[in-house]
């Protein structure tokens, strides 16, 4: 296998967890279906943490909607809230 990303050195989760993400990550890269499938299936593989990220998104988005004016968000990483 190649270099690790920076990601998954970086990490404050316990062992436990980064054992199950392990196991994601295989039962995804084992996901017998096309690339188009593996793309609208991605829920299936996704993490409890990012998921709440998405959602406490989702949260404040619906909050600001109704309000006139531009949306800026200055504190991303890759695209992504951290």
């Amino acid at each position: 296998m190649g270099k690790k990303h920076e990601s998954s050195i970086l990490t404050y989760s316990n062992e436990e967890s980064l054992k199950s993400r392990d196991k994601i990550f295989k039962f995804m890269n084992e996901y017998q279906s096309t690339p188009e499938e593996k793309e609208r299936s991605l829920s299936l593989f996704l993490r409890s943490s990012s998921l709440a990220r998405i959602l406490a998104i989702q949260e404040i988005y619906s909050l600001i909607f109704s309000i006139p004016g531009c949306i800026f968000d200055v504190g991303t990483w890759r695209g992504q809230q951290r």
